[in-house]
């Protein structure tokens, strides 16, 4: 699989990494469900990560909240991939549903916590999760999450620190301040939503932080496509959306690709995206958004793509900021 430079962090990822919010999660569960709030099938989790792994996926993304840190360090041990040629990433101020601490002590306590459950003596990248209900200067202070996390990295514990934030607004403000080497995106950076080419993009290129897009595919709309009577998790999306993916999709089968492939090659063509990081509750999952980074595509289909490829309101996508 192809690789880019994780940002200023010296390290380089595959383009496609491993997300794992929704990790071993059973066809019978709700896709609707958030992540946390399903019982975890702890087998098929640790196949479809070993199935990542082996098929180049370099980069995993996991975080406390989801419950999947220890699939996660099994899964290291058990694809017989080297270690230090694969990115692990956790998050730290969010370690379960409802729970919030951004203090610096709280966030030590974290990543403690997180190399036991994962059985490792140092972590990648740590970012901090969804500070979304904390003042920005506190979370910023020697005080706060970052004055923790930064103080890690000073001492080796951690690689590099993250922000991870939901809301793209806050995001941005973050990445501006220059203190950050990675960023979680998420629904901001699809072939139907831009809102990362307004703030995060220029502030990411001014700091060099490597940006990884979390939400790729739509809740599974660009995985799929449309599909008569099919649900897309939490989502509604209007019927000029779905129009639009439909277009997409026809341009796609004259090329001989799937849509899944266009959608996440599509988002590392920018300069700052080092990696996309989809989903994967099982092998086949995990497989098949790995062999998506290997697909050839030809110049010509993303200048006829180009068009497609427009910014949507948050009304026509279904999201919602909480």
């Amino acid at each position: 699989m192809r690789t880019k430079p994780l940002g200023r962090t010296g390290r380089e990822v595959s383009v496609i990494g491993m997300g794992t919010a929704f990790l071993g999660r059973p066809p019978s569960e709700s896709a609707a469900l958030t992540a946390g709030a399903y019982e975890i099938d702890h087998q098929l989790g640790l196949e479809a990560l070993v199935a990542g792994l082996r098929a180049g996926v370099t980069l995993i993304d996991t975080a406390p909240f989801y419950r999947t840190e220890p699939i996660v360090g099994e899964a290291l041990r058990a694809s017989g991939v080297d270690r230090a040629s694969v990115t692990v990433m956790t998050k730290a101020g969010r370690p379960g549903i409802g729970e919030f601490d951004f203090s610096r002590d709280a966030v030590l306590r974290h990543v403690e916590g997180s190399l036991e459950r994962l059985g490792l003596d140092h972590l990648d990248v740590v970012s901090i999760h969804d500070a979304v209900h904390e003042d920005p200067d506190f979370i910023m202070s020697d005080k706060g999450a970052y004055g923790g996390l930064a103080q890690l990295r000073d001492e080796g514990v951690i690689g590099a620190v993250g922000t991870a934030c939901y809301d793209p607004d806050l995001n941005a403000r973050y990445i501006a301040t220059g203190g950050f080497d990675t960023a979680v995106c998420s629904a901001s950076w699809s072939m139907l939503n831009l809102t990362l080419a307004d703030k995060i993009l220029p502030a990411a290129r001014e700091h060099n932080v490597g940006l990884l897009i979390a939400e790729p595919l739509e809740r599974g709309l660009l995985a799929v496509g449309v599909e008569p009577g099919r649900e897309y998790a939490d989502r509604k999306f209007s019927p000029a959306v779905l129009a639009r993916v439909t277009e997409i999709q026809q341009l796609c089968a004259e090329y001989g690709v799937s849509i899944l492939a266009a959608g996440l090659q599509w988002l590392v063509r920018a300069d700052q995206v080092s990696a996309s990081i989809p989903g994967a509750a099982n092998a086949n999952e995990a497989i098949a958004n790995a062999a998506a980074g290997d697909t050839e595509l030809p110049e010509e289909f993303w200048t006829r793509l180009d068009p497609l490829v427009t910014h949507w309101q948050r009304a026509d996508l279904g999201i919602e900021i909480k």
